[in-house]
């Protein structure tokens, strides 16, 4: 059996999705409920912050593998919010108490926010994690703590630094839903900057990412990225022309941001080793947004 966190979540309904059809019996621990699961779909109803219900819960449940997902993540205001202090501590205990209970493998989400972002490029193994939010300290210092508990645990733990993940079920806050929307005249256009790349990846794929991270051969971190940088210019011409709109008004408001990196890609060379590579590349994903 397989418990889940952060089912419901923009990637942790993918990852579900993922699981299932790997037909595997997997376990959700959740706040409320879902009618829409399917039956097979075991719900434990809880608070991940209540850490003595999770503690007896993951009890004699079986379980011999977790991906935590669960995170606080609104749009905007995770960056620097408390709660990440609040969710270091439940994740501690969370997987403290599925080691406890006989766990064996544990793949957690992380972000590429605990890179530094001076680098650019980023490698797992290479690239200095120094974070310039309370977000990714908060990411990176559980990285750094479960490491060393599940090593001294002998508990395989694979780690996946997720970089932007974008398709359906994503907040429309975001950038490319925010693109979309506006080029729509849904909502005013915003000023971006036009010359910077990113790390864009289909959110199956990144769901998929997660679930190959259940190998036994998945140990330590992995960048969960296409590897290929992409123009934010050339994301809104693509959006532009796919809903044959006039660009002309970004081109006049471009924001140039000292406090943002140019280039932000994660090489992925560790993660396809694993077996895994995306079904999607960047048009063909976002052709089915448009």
């Amino acid at each position: 059996m397989i418990v889940l966190t952060g089912s419901t979540g923009f990637i942790g309904r993918h990852v579900l999705d993922q699981l299932l059809i790997s037909g595997e019996k997997v376990c959700v621990l959740l706040r409320q409920r879902q009618e829409k699961f399917p039956k097979q779909v075991e719900q434990i109803v809880l608070d991940l912050m209540d850490y003595s219900k999770v503690t007896s819960s993951l009890k004699g449940l079986g379980a011999r593998k977790l991906i935590h997902m669960a995170w606080y993540a609104e749009h905007g205001k995770y960056w620097e919010s408390e709660k990440n202090l609040d969710w270091v501590m439940a994740s501690l205990n969370l997987i403290q108490s599925f080691v406890v209970a006989g766990g064996e493998k544990v793949v957690v989400a992380g972000s590429s926010a605990e890179y530094d972002w001076d680098y650019g490029y980023c490698r797992e193994d290479e690239t200095p994690l120094s974070p310039r939010t309370l977000y990714g300290i908060s990411k990176q210092s559980t990285f750094n703590i479960l490491t060393r508990y599940c090593m001294n645990m002998s508990v395989d733990l694979a780690w996946g630094r997720i970089f932007i993940p974008y398709g359906t079920g994503e907040c429309e806050a975001r950038l490319i839903p925010s693109l979309i929307r506006s080029l729509k005249n849904e909502v005013e256009p915003f000023s971006v900057n036009l010359r910077a790349y990113r790390d864009f990846l289909r959110v199956e794929d990144a769901a998929r990412a997660i679930v190959h991270l259940l190998s036994p051969d998945a140990k330590g971190a992995y960048n969960i990225s296409s590897g290929t940088p992409l123009r934010l210019l050339e994301v809104l011409r693509m959006i532009g022309s796919g809903l044959d709109s006039d660009i002309s008004g970004y081109l006049a408001m471009e924001r140039i941001s000292s406090n943002e990196p140019l280039l932000l890609v994660g090489e992925n060379q560790k993660l396809r080793a694993l077996g895994w590579k995306p079904d999607y590349d960047f048009a063909t994903g976002l052709e089915e947004l448009l």
